[in-house]
């Protein structure tokens, strides 16, 4: 079932005229080989390191793990679950410490495969942040990687994660995320992650107003069978406003904080109506029949992609 789809969706000729457009957008906004096989390196390194360092159980989430990366790549990420005897000691303690070791970590034992290798977290709330100091001239834009160092949490489900804002941890499932997000893009014939990428790229065009775990935890509610981008995308907009219209998004796995917003809500509101009322507008257009008036107001969502030769 989809939720939240506009009542004006008219799935035949609107399809047929504005598909191969989105779909075009997609193969723009997807992470390109080189990148992809960067970050592939980068994540074996750090998951090498970090499990030589702590002996330690490491997990990879995020865009390169979901299939949802975009391009050019901003990040990868990972983390490492601190097991006993860290979990009972450090949870009483600022996670400063135990991240001051894993920056020591990283930058020790990385060191040979990327020299210039930097660790740190200072304006952090949650990350390790790692900056590789790669050369310039290879063929992607340099990323980072986020890393967390959570704790096992034994009292249930899920694990301990740095809040350096307050000085203590959260609790979080990040695997358990991972795991959703797997079986949705299963479950729907990969037209989940499809959504998912246009929709952040709307979001890195409109400011990010929502992060991308924002955008995927209200996918997840949504996008829960095979669908056209077309259609997937009317529902995610017209959902993503109603559901944010009354509250912020509840964690997906029923045990962490919901997710707070990255901007007023009264401007994220109005970003989400305006992509409403947009889309909406490039779907009539595409079932109208004109190609140029399709292509000009898909171009108001998509700005800077540059795809839409007859738009200005």
């Amino acid at each position: 079932m989809l939720h939240g789809r506009s009542t004006r969706f008219q799935p035949g000729a609107a399809e047929r005229q504005l598909e191969p457009l989105l779909l075009a957008i997609d193969r723009r906004i997807a992470i390109t080989n080189s990148e992809y096989a960067e970050a592939k390196k980068r994540l074996n390194v750090l998951s090498s390191a970090l499990t030589e360092g702590f002996s330690q159980e490491v997990y990879i989430n995020g865009s390169i793990a979901h299939g949802d990366a975009l391009s050019p790549l901003n990040d990868v990420d990972l983390g490492v679950v601190l097991g006993e005897p860290w979990a009972a000691r450090e949870r009483w303690r600022s996670p400063e410490a135990i991240m001051k070791c894993a920056c020591e970590v990283i930058e020790t034992l990385a060191r040979k495969r990327y020299p210039g290798i930097s660790a740190e977290f200072a304006g952090q709330k949650r990350a390790v942040v790692v900056q590789f100091g790669d050369d310039a001239r290879k063929p992607y834009r340099d990323f980072t990687a986020d890393v967390i160092v959570a704790l096992d949490y034994q009292e249930g489900r899920g694990v301990l994660i740095p809040n350096l804002q307050r000085q203590g941890w959260d609790r979080s499932d990040p695997i358990k995320h991972s795991e959703m997000i797997r079986l949705a893009n299963s479950s729907t014939d990969l037209s989940f992650n499809a959504v998912v990428r246009i929709a952040k790229q709307w979001n890195r065009e409109t400011g990010q107003p929502l992060s991308s775990w924002n955008i995927k935890a209200l996918a997840l509610s949504c996008i829960t069978r095979p669908t056209t981008l077309t259609e997937g995308l009317c529902t995610f907009f017209h959902y993503a406003n109603e559901a944010l219209s009354s509250g912020l998004t509840p964690d997906p796995a029923g045990i962490g904080a919901p997710i707070g917003l990255e901007m007023r809500r009264s401007k994220v509101l109005a970003h989400l109506t305006n992509a409403c009322d947009t889309f909406d507008r490039v779907i009539e257009n595409a079932a109208s029949g004109s190609l140029l008036e399709t292509r000009t107001s898909l171009h108001q969502l998509f700005p800077t992609l540059h795809i839409f030769p007859d738009c200005k």
